[in-house]
Formats: structure tokens, C-alpha cells, sequence
């Protein structure tokens, strides 16, 4: 399920160019993180998903600003 989720997140990053939906999941997948800290394959499956979804939506954030000058 955690992968479905970066999936989509991903193809909202690139399909839509979109944002703020990718940071709802990383703000999710954290707090997976944290409460299955016990499960370490939650816990850093959630956390490789949170890390690489918030570099790509920064990214995509940085490339739409650095197009609008």
C-alpha cells in the first residue's frame, strides 16, 4: 500500500505538476513512521517513500519557480 502511494504521489508530481498532494503523503508516511517504528519494514519503507516523494515535489516546486522568471 505504501508503494501505491508513492506511485500516485509521483504521478501527481509528474502528470499534474502538483505539490501539495505529494506533501500530504510524505506529512502521512512520517507519521507511519514513527508509530510502526517497531516494524522495520514499515518503518523504512515509509520513510525511503516520505524522503524520496519530498525530493521530488521540492524539485518540481524549484523547477516551476525558477520557469516563472
Amino acid at each position: 500500500m505504501l508503494a501505491v502511494a508513492a506511485l500516485l504521489g509521483g504521478l501527481m508530481i509528474f502528470l499534474r505538476k502538483e505539490v501539495a498532494y505529494p506533501l500530504v503523503l510524505v506529512w502521512a508516511f512520517v507519521g507511519i513512521w514513527v508509530k510502526q517504528a517497531e516494524t522495520p519494514l514499515v518503518a523504512w519503507s515509509a520513510l525511503i517513500g516520505a524522503v524520496l516523494l519530498g525530493v521530488l515535489a521540492l524539485g518540481r516546486w524549484v523547477a516551476g519557480a525558477v520557469r516563472k522568471k
